[in-house]
């Protein structure tokens, strides 16, 4: 996170402020190896596109994927990388329905007889409810 603070934050000083602000809310959106960026309009999102895919290669990285709610863009940069961007993709630890643009965590079940058949225990009604606790205390944090 140092090394991405520095590219995204303290080497843009020279930049226009726009890009400046771009450049720190993806700072601030970033989680482990994903950055998310969040704008009201398709030119305000291209020109972060073309920005990252500048930005990154002078400290030797590149952009692995970028994908957006906008369908014709998505199109534009799939055809241009040569690979399909599927409707459900991770994003910041949870599951991003691109199209709905609705975020969900991974589905979870609750089978006892796994858990006893594999570990010889069965999940009792605390665990079960600390688990759907946790779920919910995500969705509340977003």
């Amino acid at each position: 996170m140092l090394a991405l603070y520095k590219i995204l934050v303290v080497d843009s000083d020279n930049e226009s402020p726009d890009v400046i602000s771009d450049r720190k809310l993806i700072y601030d959106l970033s989680y482990m190896d994903n950055c998310s960026y969040t704008c009201n309009n398709e030119v305000d999102l291209r020109n972060a596109y073309t920005d990252f895919n500048n930005v990154f290669p002078k400290y030797n990285f590149s952009l692995q994927q970028f994908i957006t709610n906008s369908v014709e863009f998505q199109n534009e940069i799939d055809n241009k990388i040569g690979k399909v961007t599927p409707d459900e993709v991770k994003l910041l630890g949870l599951m991003w329905d691109r199209k709905k643009d609705t975020l969900m965590t991974r589905k979870f079940t609750l089978d006892n007889n796994f858990f006893y058949n594999v570990f010889g225990f069965s999940l009792t009604t605390q665990y079960t409810l600390f688990k759907i606790k946790l779920t919910l205390e995500i969705i509340h944090f977003l």
